[in-house]
């Protein structure tokens, strides 16, 4: 009768071994690092929606300086913030050139792994002869 030593032809223990110590962690590492980058990109995104909606909201008013138009649509920017934070007026302003809106929104990311300030700024032109310059916070 023939006896047969375990693990001769095929995965060893060694191998077996290795791979629970490098490599499922490092695949581990590598998901949590992927799930934390969608998660930002998400942000990044949403962040770039708000820009759009109030820079378009303020190139067609007569009176951009009229905080009280803004209301709604504050109201709905505010909901594409990152869960847990509300859209915060930080500071308002003349811009640079004449006829120029530019509308700028942050977003501080803290997580495992970064830890950074997302900012989207968008210039446009307003219909009606208007300046702007507008900082805003999701906090």
């Amino acid at each position: 009768m023939k006896t047969k030593v375990l693990f001769r032809n095929g995965i060893g223990f060694d191998l077996i071994m290795g791979m629970m110590l490098l490599v499922l962690p490092a695949l581990a590492f590598i998901v949590m690092l992927l799930s934390e980058y969608t998660a930002i990109m998400h942000i990044d995104n949403k962040l770039k929606l708000i820009t759009n909606m109030l820079s378009r909201f303020a190139a067609q008013q007569e009176n951009v300086r009229d905080w009280s138009l803004y209301t709604p649509v504050l109201a709905q920017a505010s909901k594409l913030c990152p869960q847990g934070t509300t859209l915060v007026v930080d500071s308002t302003g003349d811009a640079t050139n004449p006829r120029e809106i530019d509308i700028s929104v942050s977003y501080h990311f803290q997580g495992n792994y970064f830890d950074q300030t997302i900012n989207e700024r968008l210039i446009t032109y307003s219909y009606h002869d208007q300046n702007l310059t507008a900082a805003l916070t999701c906090k």
